[in-house]
Parts: C-alpha cells; structure tokens; sequence
C-alpha cells in the first residue's frame, strides 16, 4: 500500500517525456567579477551567456521514462578573483533545488563546490549548444558533469535509484568529463584532487556504499522531506544519520558525508532551531553534531 502511495505521489510531481520543447533545466548564473580589471568583467558577461545557454539547452541522451513537470532550477555562481591575460582563476557553486510534496516551496536539493578553478576564456568565441553536445571547454565540461550529477541526485531523491541513467551516461563517458580538471595542456590540474571530480567520484558511487548512500538520500526526501506527518522528518533523519555513521565507520574520508551536510546543513539547522524543547529532536541533532564534529547547531 505504501509503495502504491508514493506512486501516485511520483506521478504527481513527475510528467510523461513528450515532443515539448520545455527547458530541463531553469538556470540561474551569477558571476561574481569584482576583483578583476573592467575590461574583463565586460569580457566574462559573454561566458554568463554562454553558461546560460548551455544549460537552458540541456537535453544529453539519458533514457528516463518520466521528467520534471517544470524545468529543475539550477543556480550557479563563479566567483572570479585572478585575470592574466585569458587566464582566470576562481571559485564555482552550483546549487539545485527541489519541490516539497505538498507545499507551494522548493528546498535546496544538493550543493557543489570547486576552489581555485583555472580557466581559460575568448569572449569573441561563441559556441553551438545542442544540448547532447559535451563542450569542449574544461570550464564547461566541468558544469555540465555536476549539472548531471545533479539530475541523477534529483531523480534519485523522487524514486531509489532513479538517477541511475545518469550515472550512467557520466561513467560512459567519463574521460571526457576528466578533461574539466585538466588544464589546457592536458595535464593533470590540482583539481583532480577534488573527492568529486569524475575519476574519484564515479568510481565510489558505484560501489555498494555508494548505492546505499543513494538510499539513504531517497530515503531522506521522500519518507522525511515529503511526509505530512509532523514526526516523521526527525524519525528519517534519525534513520540516515545512523546510516551515514555506518558509512564513516567504514571509511571516514567518504565524501558522502561532506556532501550530504554541505547540502542538508540549512534544513537540519531550520529543524533543530523550531524544535528546541523537544528531547527527541534534541537527540538528533546530538547525532548530526556527533557526525560531523566541525558543526555546532545553535541550541
């Protein structure tokens, strides 16, 4: 019965594909170029351009038998701090968010972070976006692996591993995306260090940790963030929070974990502050904190 409920709930939020030609994504790019001469900040407004198109575009050749009703928002931001010559260097966030079953908001879904991002840009080039297309800048290879790395955790959220034909398409073509932490001359860019570049983080999604790390983020979403039941968030996140301590018990370098809190930090943080006098929640939020020793929730 219940399997049947969250059915008729996923039919809800999600739409047959058809011959539309609706956005899959609605994106949202800011640049932050204060700190970089006024020529180059003029020049980077043809890259906002061109990010806007290539995700506004976006249509790779996943099969996936349901999609969003309205185009997923998708919010990014690069902050630029070094210019020399057509080398840049800076620091990129991308957030997706999420509609709440039942409630007329949506909630950050899940949130990625590059540091000292090196690139190179030509504001007279104006590439062809045809959505299928993986761009051949680095810069923007990197984009479109975490925007799908992004849709394979927005699918997953709505239905346990529906992500899966993302994830496939990005270990399928996995070396290219490579190429977006590599630098001009092809030669390994410190940002391979990053636990999320292709070459690590593909690799530990397939594993079974990773799996149940997926679970767990259906879980999360679906019996926690969609319930109507005012107990059932803090009993979910009960529930995965022992799951991610199984997680670190078995390895606690997972970057699982950095990922779920970095995404997760500001509705824990929401549920904790409107639930002060309660013990059980107060329990919770012991948990989180046991977890992840560098937060401290207000109290």
């Amino acid at each position: 019965m219940e399997k049947r409920v969250w059915g008729i709930i996923a039919g809800l939020l999600l739409s047959w594909l058809s011959a539309t030609s609706q956005s899959f994504f609605a994106p949202e790019v800011l640049l932050n170029v204060q700190g970089i001469p006024a020529q180059k900040q003029m020049d980077l407004q043809s890259l906002q351009r061109q990010i806007e198109s290539m995700l506004a575009s976006y249509a790779p050749e996943v099969e996936v038998a349901l999609r969003p009703k309205q185009p997923i928002h998708i919010q990014l931001s690069l902050s630029v701090a070094q210019s020399v010559g057509d080398e840049y260097n800076g620091h990129l966030d991308i957030a997706l968010y999420r509609p709440v079953y039942g409630e007329d908001e949506e909630r950050p879904l899940v949130l990625f972070h590059e540091k000292d991002v090196a690139f190179t840009f030509d504001p007279l080039s104006s590439p062809t976006f045809l959505g299928a297309d993986i761009p051949d800048s680095p810069l923007l290879k990197m984009i479109y692996y975490y925007a799908t790395l992004g849709a394979m955790y927005y699918y997953d959220s709505f239905s346990l591993y529906g992500g899966t034909p993302f994830l496939n398409y990005l270990v399928l073509r996995s070396s290219f995306f490579e190429a977006g932490w590599r630098d001009n001359s092809g030669m390994t860019n410190a940002l391979l260090s990053s636990k999320l570049s292709p070459a690590i983080y593909l690799s530990e999604l397939q594993t079974k940790w990773g799996s149940y790390f997926r679970e767990l983020w259906y879980l999360y979403h679906r019996e926690g963030i969609d319930s109507s039941l005012p107990t059932a968030y803090n009993k979910v996140l009960t529930v995965v929070l022992q799951g991610l301590r199984q997680l670190k018990d078995n390895d606690s370098s997972t970057s699982f974990l950095t990922l779920f809190i970095d995404s997760k930090e500001k509705d824990l943080s929401a549920h904790f502050k409107a639930h002060q006098g309660s013990l059980e929640v107060g329990n919770t939020r012991n948990l989180v904190e046991e977890l992840f020793p560098s937060i401290v929730f207000s109290r």
